[in-house]
C-alpha cells in the first residue's frame, strides 16, 4: 500500500550540477588561456583536493559507502580556484580545498545541508591561517605572468574607447582567475537562467541595489570593486541553492540586502574580501529570510501588514548590526578568531549530532 507524500521531486541533482559545471567551463578556458600552466595548476590542485576530501571524509564521517559523482565537489573546487590568484602556492590551494569540503559541506551533514557557501568557507580559512601570503601584493601582481595578451581584440577596431570596452568585456586578465571575462561570466549566467538552475532575482537585485547606493549616496570607496568579481559572486555564489532563499520575495530581499552590505563594507575600506564577507553574512540569515517571506498556508489568516513590515525592519537591523560587527573585527585584525570559532562550532555541532544519532541506535 502506498502512503503519503505522493509528490516527488523530479529534479536530477547530477543534471543540475552538470549544468553549473558547463556554465563555469568558459571561465576556466579564459583563465587557462591567460595564464597557461599556472592556471591549470591552481585548478588541478583545487579539483584533486576537493574531490578526494569529499570521497574520503564522506566515507569516514557520513558512512557514505557508495560515492556518487554528483559534481558538487567539482563545483566547489572550480569556484574556490576562481577566487584565487594564478600565483597561489599549490599547498595553499590544497589546504583551501580540503577545508572547503570538510567545514563547508561534510561536517554539516553533506550535500544540501550546509548553510554557508563551501568555496567561500575554504577561501576564508586560507585567509585566516595564511594572512601574509593571501594579502601579499606580489600574489596579485600578475601582469608579468600573462601568457596571452588581448592584442588580437585590440586590432578589431581603431577606436581607442571601443578597444578598451571590448578588452574589458571579452578578455581582461587581472585579479582572481574567475574575473577575466565579463562575457564568459554573462554567458554562464544566461545558460543557467535558460536551464532554470538559477533565477534572476538575487543577481539582478543585488547589482541594482549596489549600483543604486553607489550613484545616489556619496559613500566614499563604494566604487572600489571588480565588476568581474561581482558577477562571479552574484551569478554563481549568491544563488547557491542550499545557502540562499527559495521564495521569490525572499530572494529579492536577500539580493537587496547583499547589495547594501557590500556597499557598507566597501565604504569601510574592505576592498578585497567585501563580496566573500557579504555572501557568507547573508548565508547566515538565509533560513530566517526564507521564513520571513513564506506564503501564508491555506486556511490561515495572513499577518497584518504592519506586523510583517516591523519584522522585516528588525531583520534588516540585525543584518546591518552583524555587518558592522564584521567590519569592526576586520579593522581590529580579529576576524581570524571568528573563523576559529566557526571551526570549533562546526566540529562540536557535528560531534553532538553524531553522538545523538549513535544513541538513537541503542
Amino acid at each position: 500500500m502506498k502512503v503519503s507524500p505522493f509528490i516527488t521531486a523530479k529534479t536530477n541533482i547530477q543534471a543540475v550540477m552538470l549544468d553549473v559545471i558547463i556554465a563555469l567551463v568558459p571561465l576556466a578556458a579564459v583563465a587557462i588561456y591567460a595564464f597557461g600552466t599556472r592556471a591549470t595548476t591552481v585548478l588541478g590542485y583545487s579539483l584533486l583536493s576537493c574531490v578526494i576530501t569529499d570521497l574520503l571524509f564522506g566515507y569516514l564521517f557520513l558512512n557514505r559507502r557508495k560515492w556518487l559523482p554528483d559534481g558538487a565537489a567539482v563545483i566547489t573546487a572550480l569556484l574556490l580556484a576562481f577566487t584565487l590568484s594564478p600565483l597561489t602556492p599549490w599547498y595553499l590551494v590544497v589546504f583551501g580545498g580540503i577545508l572547503a569540503i570538510l567545514f563547508g559541506k561534510i561536517l554539516w551533514g553533506g550535500l544540501g545541508k550546509n548553510i554557508f557557501n563551501p568555496a567561500l568557507v575554504g577561501r576564508e580559512f586560507m585567509t585566516a591561517f595564511f594572512p601574509a601570503i593571501m594579502s601579499d601584493g606580489v600574489l596579485w601582481n600578475t601582469k608579468l605572468f600573462v601568457e596571452s595578451t588581448n592584442a588580437g581584440i585590440r586590432t578589431l577596431t581603431d577606436n581607442p574607447q571601443l578597444r578598451e570596452l571590448l578588452s574589458t568585456l571579452i578578455y581582461n586578465p587581472s585579479g582572481a582567475l574567475g574575473e577575466y571575462s565579463l562575457l564568459a561570466l554573462a554567458l554562464g549566467g544566461i545558460y543557467l537562467l535558460l536551464r532554470s538552475r538559477i533565477s534572476w532575482h538575487i543577481p539582478v537585485v543585488f547589482l541594482f541595489s549596489l549600483m543604486l547606493i553607489q550613484n545616489i549616496l556619496p559613500i566614499e570607496g563604494s566604487a572600489n570593486f571588480s565588476l568581474g568579481g561581482l558577477l562571479l559572486g552574484a551569478i554563481f555564489m549568491a544563488t547557491d541553492m542550499p545557502t540562499s532563499p527559495t521564495q521569490a520575495k525572499a530572494k529579492i530581499y536577500f539580493g537587496a540586502m547583499l547589495g547594501v552590505v557590500v556597499a557598507v563594507m566597501l565604504s569601510s575600506g574592505i576592498n578585497n574580501v567585501y563580496l566573500s564577507y557579504g555572501i557568507l553574512l547573508m548565508n547566515a540569515f538565509s533560513a530566517q529570510i526564507n521564513s520571513l517571506f513564506m506564503p501564508t498556508a491555506w486556511g490561515h489568516k495572513p499577518d497584518r501588514g504592519f506586523i510583517k513590515w516591523e519584522t522585516i525592519a528588525k531583520q534588516t537591523l540585525i543584518i546591518l548590526l552583524a555587518c558592522f560587527a564584521i567590519i569592526s573585527l576586520r579593522k581590529a585584525n580579529l576576524i581570524h578568531y571568528l573563523i576559529y570559532l566557526f571551526a570549533l562550532y562546526t566540529i562540536l555541532k557535528f560531534y553532538y549530532h553524531h553522538q545523538f544519532k549513535t544513541n538513537e541506535l541503542f
